[in-house]
């Protein structure tokens, strides 16, 4: 399944945004925007707060599906109608994964959670969201301000951290090193 990842566009490393399904107890579908990874392009990993319905679902059921969507509106809609779904999958997605859970740190909060991918529906590779891009932007401009708003160095540096953390060794964290 890492040519599943490779398909997707995804790069080691990097956190991607999607749209995590999870199955209630009620039997209907919980949806939850979710930052994910693969540290060797096999598998993902997500970092899960306790309190969350989507990490007490995956402690039950022990699977998810990841829903790739380059639809912004669905990222804010988090009560959407069961109609949109196929089991866990929703209907528009442009692409999805099956997950099941591997292994559950359970003594960190949040969670470090290792998924395997058990099925996939990549029809053509897409752009993926990750947040780099438009951080790398925002950092920029937070840069000209630095010498007339003191807390323009605050947002600055939290700007180039999430950069680095969300794209690591990539051409947006060599740009932001720049600044």
């Amino acid at each position: 399944m890492a040519n599943e990842l490779e398909r997707l566009g995804m790069k080691k490393d990097w956190i991607y945004e999607c749209l995590m399904s999870t199955m209630n107890k009620d039997k209907t579908v919980n949806i939850a925007p979710m930052g994910l990874r693969s540290p060797d392009m096999k598998g993902l990993e997500a970092d899960i707060y306790k309190e969350s319905q989507t990490y007490k679902n995956l402690s039950r059921e022990k699977e998810c599906v990841l829903n790739f969507t380059s639809v912004p509106g669905f990222f804010y809609d988090k009560d959407m109608p069961q109609e949109l779904f196929i089991g866990m999958r929703m209907k528009y997605a442009d692409a999805w994964l099956k997950l099941k859970v591997e292994k559950m740190n359970k003594t960190s909060n949040p969670a470090r959670i290792i998924f395997a991918i058990e099925a996939a529906d990549v029809p053509r590779p897409m752009g993926l969201v990750n947040r780099a891009q438009a951080l790398c932007f925002e950092a920029l401009i937070e840069s000209t301000r630095v010498k007339k708003n003191p807390r323009s160095r605050q947002r600055l540096e939290h700007y180039k951290r999430v950069v680095k953390k969300v794209a690591p060794g990539s051409e947006y964290a060599e740009l932001v090193d720049r600044l």
